[in-house]
């Protein structure tokens, strides 16, 4: 359209075509757009239209495209500025490159280009992620003294690293340097503050920091709240709890029944199972019906105190409720009947999950398998050892007794789990966990 008015694009409509292209994914059509603004009569390629096309490189991960356009750019008497630093700078922090970006930090200082708040906050973020967070708020100083001003950016870093890293005095500092110079942290900094401080058993500042949060504009998690909850629980402030579950409906993070449901998993967490059970029959009186999560947890915390029939009583109310048990729920009942000798029942539940069309998971067979193994009852077990062998969990050896296979079944199992565990988060610790939401991958889902 330009061309056909007689307009003729300048240096400033390439540079805008080639951000466009680099956005949409389109690199191999950016770099023939690039090749014709060098080769262009009239036309040079100026510093911020080499600057996205190294941008656009390094995304894609193309290293050497990126040392080409930097050596093109000498050759053409093209000076690097600030944000090509920056740019380079960024692509070797996510690479892990630290010592490659301080060399580029000191290169700009070297030639007289002067770091911008960009340049500083990347340090701190390469810093940050290589554990030397002491030197990366050090930068804090030194960027004022040099007249910058950290930003918002630059403080989410550095509060983000030290939550993690569980240093909240530090943290909070920051936080409250960040309000004295009327900014707020975003939602993943706030996040990680909460948690740090969760972790750190300081529910109190947790909460104003949450309640901050909720003043700034931003949405809270409802994970945030039910972390709090569980916290309240377990050092026994319920009457603290219960003013988060209402704080948490009254801004509508989640519908009633999950706020109260949460509760009640807090309580059971914590091994007040009676309380929890009390707050589930206020539910079920409101009429309102406990998430799965919340009968699974109850199930759970009856058959660590032997409950048994009470927790198929539950199990009971689920199915008139209309919801659907599913394989954490079973393998939390038959863990609790095989931890109380109840291994005729286990083999039970085990059948019905499998007419149900529910498919048994590795705990459910190392929970079996080991409580077989332990009782003698190898009768009992040849049906389940024929399950392991089918499913493909254990090599079939039908000339070996029943006993030398169930005990290499048993060993097998535990060898699966074992390496399944060491893969999973560090914090994955208990796999027989009854709650869906920190339950690991396996016992989610079926196999």
């Amino acid at each position: 359209m330009m061309l056909e008015k007689g307009f003729v694009p300048d240096i400033v409509t390439y540079t805008c075509l080639l951000n466009g292209l680099i956005k949409e994914g389109q690199l191999k059509v950016a770099s023939y757009l690039f090749q014709e603004i060098i080769c262009k009569e009239g036309m040079y390629a100026d510093c911020i239209a080499y600057n996205s096309m190294i941008n656009g490189y390094l995304k894609a991960g193309m290293i050497h495209k990126v040392d080409m356009m930097i050596c093109d750019m000498h050759r053409n008497e093209v000076y690097p500025n600030p944000a090509s630093y920056n740019i380079l700078m960024h692509g070797h922090i996510k690479k892990g490159h630290l010592s490659r970006s301080i060399y580029l930090y000191k290169d700009m200082v070297r030639k007289g280009i002067r770091p911008n708040n960009v340049t500083y906050r990347l340090l701190m973020l390469g810093l940050s992620k290589h554990g030397m967070v002491e030197i990366a708020v050090k930068l804090l100083d030194k960027m004022v003294l040099e007249g910058i001003y950290p930003d918002k950016l630059s403080f989410d870093v550095l509060i983000t690293a030290f939550s993690e890293k569980s240093r909240m005095s530090s943290a909070l500092q920051l936080f409250n340097c960040m309000k004295r110079l009327y900014m707020s942290p975003s939602s993943r900094a706030y996040s990680a503050m909460i948690n740090g401080l969760i972790r750190k058993n300081w529910l109190q500042q947790s909460c104003d920091v949450l309640r901050d949060m909720v003043e700034s504009g931003l949405e809270p998690k409802h994970t945030h709240y039910i972390a709090l909850i569980n916290a309240k629980c377990r050092i026994g402030d319920i009457n603290g709890a219960f003013r988060i579950k209402e704080e948490m409906a009254a801004l509508g993070v989640v519908p009633t029944e999950v706020a109260d449901s949460s509760i009640v998993r807090g309580l059971s967490k914590c091994g007040k199972v009676e309380e929890g059970i009390i707050v589930f029959c206020s539910i079920i009186r409101a009429g309102m019906v406990p998430t799965v999560a919340t009968f699974t947890t109850l199930m759970h915390g009856l058959c660590k105190e032997g409950k048994i029939v009470d927790a198929l009583d539950l199990k009971r109310s689920m199915e008139l409720h209309g919801l659907k048990i599913d394989v954490v729920t079973y393998n939390v009942l038959i863990t609790g009947m095989c931890n109380n000798q109840c291994v005729s029942d286990a083999l039970d539940l085990y059948e019905e999950m499998k007419s149900n069309q529910l498919r048994p998971n590795l705990t459910t067979y190392t929970t079996i398998a080991g409580a077989i193994y332990a009782s003698g009852k190898m009768l009992e077990g040849e049906e389940l050892l024929n399950d392991i062998e089918d499913r493909g969990f254990v090599p079939t050896y039908k000339d070996q007794s029943p006993e030398w296979r169930m005990g290499n079944a048993l060993r097998r199992l535990n060898m699966i789990r074992n390496c399944r565990k060491a893969i999973t988060s560090e914090n994955e610790v208990e796999p027989l966990h009854a709650d869906h939401e920190s339950m690991p991958a396996e016992d989610r889902n079926p196999l």
